[in-house]
């Protein structure tokens, strides 16, 4: 699936495009010998949104959203600080599951 779509798209570029081409195909194609960089099974996520799974890490993003907000008006908290809130949410986690 990944190759004929690749192939279709590469014969639309311009010849100025040749950059983009290559890192293309040598981090996620690999049309040569051996393997690309990054295989088609960490990226692609086609069969994923077939079966309707989670595509995105949207509970981490919240989560880093929400420490990110405890910290907006010092930027970075000292370590027991930290740690104090790190302790919190453990136990508030504990206490939602039951």
């Amino acid at each position: 699936m990944v190759l004929p779509a690749w192939f279709n798209l590469k014969a639309t570029l311009e010849p100025d495009e040749a950059t983009f081409v290559a890192k293309v195909e040598r981090n996620y194609i690999h049309v040569e010998e051996g393997a690309p960089r990054f295989p088609f099974t960490l990226w692609n996520l086609f069969q994923r949104v077939q079966a309707r799974m989670q595509t995105t890490s949207n509970r981490g993003e919240h989560y880093h959203k929400h420490q990110k907000g405890r910290y907006a008006k010092n930027g970075h908290p000292a370590v027991p600080s930290w740690l104090t809130n790190l302790k919190r949410d453990q136990n508030d986690a504990c206490c939602r599951l039951g």
